[in-house]
């Protein structure tokens, strides 16, 4: 049995890892070779993906093809598809997903609760979507959007003007979003089988001081009530969204203590990764588990507290397992480095993961293992 993944970087990484624990073959498909993924593998498969022999490679290797990444085109996944491959997730539930327009109609139509917003494909509409939502605005490209990148925001109509020129010549993909003033932002991750079973894994606060998650605390600090609301809204948008596998939803949490999704990632998540070492289950096997048809994972704690800081680049230079000995000195910490060889400031180069009895001690023990490390 194996399992053919698109996209070559940490996810997929992690992903085939969980695979290998069951036995399963990958084939990595990515652009380029030396990738994380290909450390972890059966096979790796480099060239274009709208090449058809390569595309003909990828479905004639694997039981069923899925993605690391919600970039990739859907109209690849179709072809993919109509050449015999199995595609999870469907590659017409990634089309909703990849335009945050269509993906929030789509929620919206389920009646679940998302930020207001509308399509604005000329300056006229734009302005008037500021009358109606009100400035700050929020303004976001319609794809491709990701840790910050193609998010923006306009103060007032002159901010949205000069807003909309910088981003010409592509304005139709742009978003107009009512400003949510949020509390804090939280994550659910939700896996749902081919059989519509849904398991959803413990509500998340995530920490993104530059845009960028910075900290996962496992679980959020919440009344039970605002818990049981937003995994019941995340399974929702699961469903709504005709999703198999893994995915993350992206939450606000509003001073009443209401909560309202954001985004959509139809894939594993950064702010899933605590769940390698704190849950019965974690989100990469159940993805496994999901596309193959096989029952779901529990989802679990296992400890009472985890946190889950992201190691980001300081600087430029190399980077070497070599030096992770004085943070794996650190009591109760695991940390994963992604096989990439060189830092730059702000790139994702691994996380670490520290257990605890309380978020206090698993917080303390991340950050003084993210400080014995010198990249």
């Amino acid at each position: 049995m194996r399992i053919a993944i698109l996209g070559g970087g940490q996810l997929a990484k992690m992903t085939a890892t969980a695979a290998a624990q069951l036995g399963i073959e990958t084939l990595i498909w990515a652009d380029q070779e030396g990738t994380p993924a290909s450390q972890a593998c059966t096979q790796t498969v480099v060239g274009r993906l709208d090449d058809p022999a390569i595309q003909a490679q990828i479905v004639q290797g694997s039981d069923v093809i899925t993605l690391e990444s919600e970039f990739i085109p859907a109209r690849t996944l179709e072809d993919l598809s109509a050449q015999g491959g199995k595609v999870l997730p469907f590659f017409d539930s990634v089309a909703v997903v990849q335009d945050k327009w269509t993906q929030k109609s789509r929620l919206l139509s389920y009646q679940l609760a998302v930020a207001s917003g509308r399509a604005i494909d000329n300056l006229p509409v734009a302005y008037e979507a500021g009358r109606q939502l009100g400035y700050p605005l929020v303004v976001k490209t319609r794809r491709l959007g990701y840790d910050g990148h193609g998010t923006f925001l306009a103060d007032d109509p002159k901010q949205l003007e000069e807003l909309w020129h910088r981003l010409e010549p592509a304005p139709e993909y742009l978003l107009a979003e009512q400003h949510i003033p949020f509390v804090r932002e939280l994550s659910v991750i939700v896996t749902r089988g081919l059989d519509d079973q849904v398991v959803s894994y413990p509500v998340v606060e995530t920490r993104q001081p530059r845009f960028v998650c910075e900290e996962v605390l496992a679980p959020a600090a919440l009344p039970e009530r605002v818990s049981i609301d937003a995994r019941a809204l995340a399974e929702g948008a699961a469903r709504a969204l005709n999703l198999v596998g893994t995915l993350a939803v992206e939450m606000f949490l509003l001073q009443d203590g209401k909560v309202v999704i954001n985004e959509i990632a139809p894939r594993p998540h950064n702010s899933g990764h605590f769940s390698i070492e704190a849950c019965q289950t974690s989100q990469f096997e159940n993805h496994v588990r999901a596309i193959l048809g096989f029952p779901l994972g529990s989802t679990a704690l296992e400890t009472p507290a985890a946190v889950m800081v992201n190691i980001l680049g300081r600087q430029d230079g190399p980077i070497s397992p070599a030096q992770l000995a004085d943070g794996l000195a650190v009591p109760g910490v695991h940390i994963h480095l992604y096989g990439k060889t060189l830092s730059r400031p702000m790139r994702k180069l691994g996380h670490i993961t520290a257990l605890g009895d309380t978020l206090q001690e698993a917080q303390e023990r991340a950050w003084a293992a993210r400080k014995a490390l010198p990249f």
